[in-house]
């Protein structure tokens, strides 16, 4: 199994959700973070976090990559092994 996180701007997370539900995964979380830069300057982000077994996972991130290009970087995209 593995433990894909996606961090989203605010609000676009519900489209991670679809692409998911789209590709047979059964449940996807979605949560609003916020990310600090400052302790004047913040932004908030959809934090989708999907469990799912490794062949579905690649497909997952496969098709991510093709809806949102440039998604698959280490500060919006986390992959983990379960």
């Amino acid at each position: 199994m593995r433990l894909i996180t996606i961090r989203t701007p605010e609000g676009d997370g519900r489209q991670v959700a679809d692409l998911a539900f789209s590709l047979g995964i059964k449940e996807v979380s979605i949560s609003v973070g916020r990310t600090f830069y400052t302790p004047e300057q913040s932004d908030a982000k959809d934090v989708v976090d999907i469990e799912t077994a490794t062949p579905v996972a690649h497909n997952f991130i496969d098709a991510l990559n093709k809806l949102i290009p440039g998604l698959n970087h280490p500060e919006n995209l986390m992959f983990v092994g379960i």
